[in-house]
């Protein structure tokens, strides 16, 4: 925790940094000071302060790391139980390539797992427990398959998405009671943190191992949560390949908060027909 806090203050204080270094009409990272000692103004403040240019540039190489790739390294190094280190950080972010990114693709680009499709028929076993919302919020609803299936069952839904320009981290629908998605496989941990402070009730489609991650489990003793097993695997649309996949990839359960399902593992029951 300590670590993390040193490493969080490092990135605002190299945004700080960044800011000064490059604040219009001062070019304090180009002007030289008249005290012949030949420093920039830039320079002259990282004295006044105590930083040196190498931490300097180091903090400033973390803020330049977009948020979302900055939270999810920090989740999976807490998830897998490892050492949190400014190195490890750095290491993970490859900055001459990926700061020539445009600001959407910082933000999040779907791809591999995180661009599969959900059938509809993996939403059966949640309907019963859905109509007692007006309205329902699919985020991330990619082909629509799911906000299909929720019509299709005479429930009010509204569909966004990223890949649409609606990022789910500063977006949110204007009329909703309770969420209903299969997230990004690979932010998932991000995407539940988000929906808890949200508020409102909501279901996500999860890999069953989310249970032992260090993460979700601490999201859980926190907030609380209740889950629906379901008896088959999920066979998702996959990026290239279609439903002709090889088959359900991995075991699925609905996480879902304030459904008020009868009871806090409940066991759901899938047809592929």
């Amino acid at each position: 925790m300590a670590k993390e806090i040193q490493i969080r203050a490092e990135r605002k204080a190299g945004e700080f940094l960044a800011q000064e270094k490059r604040e219009p009409g001062k070019r304090t990272d180009l002007t030289s000071s008249n005290d012949g000692s030949g420093s920039t103004n830039y320079e002259r403040q990282l004295n006044k302060v105590g930083v040196s240019p190498q931490d300097a540039h180091r903090w400033q190489s973390i803020a330049a790391m977009p948020e979302l790739k900055f939270e999810n390294h920090i989740a999976e190094v807490k998830e897998n139980g490892g050492e949190l280190t400014t190195a490890g950080l750095m290491k993970s972010f490859n900055y001459k390539r990926d700061t020539k990114r445009t600001n959407e693709q910082d933000i999040y680009t779907p791809q591999g797992m995180d661009a599969c499709q959900t059938p509809a028929y993996a939403i059966d076993p949640l309907l019963p427990y859905l109509s007692q919302f007006n309205r329902i919020w699919e985020p991330a609803c990619g082909e629509g398959l799911l906000v299909e299936a929720l019509l299709d069952s005479k429930i009010d839904v509204f569909g966004s998405d990223i890949i649409e320009g609606n990022n789910f981290f500063d977006f949110e629908a204007a009329e909703w009671d309770c969420i209903v998605t299969n997230p990004p496989y690979s932010i998932k941990f991000q995407w539940m943190a988000r929906c808890y402070a949200l508020g409102k009730p909501f279901a996500l489609l999860m890999p069953v191992e989310t249970l032992g991650a260090k993460t979700s489990q601490e999201l859980f003793e926190k907030f609380g949560m209740e889950i629906m097993l379901l008896d088959k695997r999920v066979n998702f649309k996959m990026p290239n390949k279609g439903w002709d996949s090889g088959g359900a990839q991995f075991p699925t359960a609905w996480f879902t908060w304030k459904l008020n399902l009868p009871s806090q593992i409940t066991y759901g029951k899938i047809s592929y027909e």
